[in-house]
């Protein structure tokens, strides 16, 4: 299991560090973890609070009523970005990092839950949350008016985790993530190749003798 997230570990730890920044995990007595963001000054720029603790989870549904279970849970409690710094993919970075951390600390823990009450938590594109596969506990449905938007019950979300399926669908999100958010040299993403840049320059010989051709006609 610990090698399954470790990658992970190592490219988001990568991503950050490329971008001039640190990595700090505090743990407290009670299982809260702290993660932060450090820049060079030694600011927390970004953090996220989570507890290893025991919670309600939905596990499916019949038609009268939800299917749940107490069990243990990694539950994020809050999660913050410095004014200065919004925008910059630090806090998605750093839940994908707690999740994995705690995933690969804790391997018998299947569920994280939060309670999901920003502005944007009611529309199924460009939530963070939605991107990495948190669904919502309660009854959904959707809006008529703006088939990109929820009419919630509640603010209750839920990763899965308990299966390699459900492992591998969650790896599978943050990596496609990454690569389209932090592509490039430093940032842990795609890398253009030797490879693919000649497969560059000969599409473009190409297109610069077809078009030479064209002109002397």
């Amino acid at each position: 299991m610990a090698d399954v997230f470790q990658s992970t570990l190592d490219r988001i730890q990568s991503i950050i560090e490329g971008k001039g920044f640190g990595l700090q995990v505090d743990e407290s007595e009670g299982g809260i973890f702290n993660f932060y963001v450090i820049n060079s000054e030694g600011e927390r720029i970004a953090t996220i609070e989570t507890l290893v603790t025991s919670g309600n989870v939905v596990f499916g549904k019949t038609r009268d009523t939800e299917l749940g279970e107490h069990t243990n849970v990694f539950k994020i409690r809050w999660l913050g970005t410095n004014h200065k710094y919004q925008g910059s993919g630090l806090g998605i970075l750093l839940l994908i990092y707690a999740l994995c951390y705690l995933k690969n600390r804790y391997p018998n823990i299947n569920y994280s839950i939060l309670d999901d009450d920003s502005d944007r938590s009611g529309n199924l594109f460009g939530n963070i949350y939605t991107s990495l596969g948190y669904e919502f506990q309660g009854n959904i449905a959707l809006d008529i008016a703006n088939p990109k938007k929820l009419i919630l019950s509640g603010p209750e979300r839920q990763l899965q985790l308990y299966t390699k399926e459900k492992i591998q669908d969650f790896l599978i999100r943050v990596n496609k993530l990454l690569d389209k958010k932090f592509s490039g040299p430093g940032a842990g993403g795609k890398r253009k190749t030797k490879k693919s840049r000649k497969n560059m320059k000969s599409k473009k010989s190409k297109r610069f003798k077809k078009s030479k051709k064209s002109r002397k006609k």
